[in-house]
């Protein structure tokens, strides 16, 4: 099946992407790691700031934002997945997909 082929290949490449990203990403935390232990026995004490304490702590905020950004996608597909519904009866008529059994026929009747 042509689609079935299509999405292998483009979930093989999204693959490479992620791996990729990864050994990106990995030396980077690392360097980040190290500079901030030995800046760690640098830093001054600082007073603290009057308002610190209303701040969330930058864990939490990064945990919200990719809360949002995952409700966000998952609203975005059912959006697409929605006008893709509506839009069937006329794709279906735009794009003719032959299946498996009469490609063959055609192939050896060309032949």
């Amino acid at each position: 099946m042509p689609s079935t082929t299509a999405i292998a290949k483009l979930t093989e490449v999204q693959d490479k992407v992620l791996e990729t990203i990864d050994q990106v990403q990995e030396p980077i935390v690392s360097t980040v790691r190290d500079a901030a232990a030995k800046a760690e026995s640098r830093m001054p004490e600082l007073p603290a700031l009057p308002f610190a304490d209303k701040l969330p702590p930058a864990d939490e905020l990064v945990a919200n934002q990719f809360a949002f950004a995952a409700k966000l996608l998952e609203q975005q597909k059912s959006f697409v997945e929605a006008l893709l519904d509506a839009a069937r009866p006329v794709s279906e008529k735009l794009v003719v997909v032959e299946d498996d059994a009469k490609a063959k026929t055609s192939t050896k009747k060309a032949a």
